[in-house]
């Protein structure tokens, strides 16, 4: 789990950054494979964070983990029958 979209926005407070640039398409949550970069891994999931006009760097992980949570379960559900699949996303990395 990763609290930014891989590979665009990596590192900490992914989402943070994105939102300061403006750039609200990136800001949301990513599961991924873990490999030996950091946040480089092949994605499992995606998924885009709906922030609110007064959320803050203190709420954004607790957005981040509701919208992660279920992308876990259905990567765990995946695995488990046998059916789960990783890309490589067309991003630039930062």
């Amino acid at each position: 789990y990763h609290a930014g979209v891989t590979p665009k926005c990596r590192g900490q407070n992914g989402a943070y950054w994105a939102l300061a640039g403006g750039d609200t398409a990136h800001a949301g949550v990513t599961l991924h494979l873990v490999d030996n970069g950091a946040e480089t891994g092949p994605v499992l999931y995606q998924s885009a964070v709906a922030f609110e006009r007064g959320d803050n760097i203190a709420v954004y992980p607790h957005r981040q983990m509701t919208a992660g949570l279920p992308l876990m379960g259905r990567a765990a559900e995946g695995s488990l029958a046998g059916r789960i699949a990783a890309v490589r996303p067309d991003l630039p990395s930062r």
